[in-house]
């Protein structure tokens, strides 16, 4: 469970950082005119960027809550079988239960 996880938030996390590159290699929707040529592109590409950070953020959060999920399930499934395994191991020692019988 956890190889494909991984994989999982590499992709996601690959993902994401294509879309900002892409963003950050587009042409500036805006071109500056004169000597203000520079200071206007780099006035859109800010906008642009301070417009879609918040969604680059939202996915690298989405990515770092299923991991953190994941994990959780992974601890609860773990105990889980620990405890199971105990009081198996509890009731075969009072002579309660025979493995065999399982089949």
């Amino acid at each position: 469970m956890r190889g494909r996880a991984e994989k999982r938030r590499a992709a996601e996390a690959a993902k994401a950082a294509r879309a900002a590159t892409e963003a950050m290699t587009a042409e500036p929707a805006m071109t500056g005119e004169g000597g203000s040529g520079a200071r206007d592109d780099l006035v859109a590409l800010i906008s642009r960027l301070s417009t879609e950070l918040p969604g680059y953020i939202e996915e690298l959060a989405i990515v770092t809550d299923s991991a953190a999920a994941e994990e959780r399930i992974r601890t609860v499934t773990e105990a889980a079988a620990r405890r199971t395994l105990e009081a198996e191991r509890r009731t075969a020692s009072a002579g309660w239960w025979q493995p065999s019988e399982l089949g």
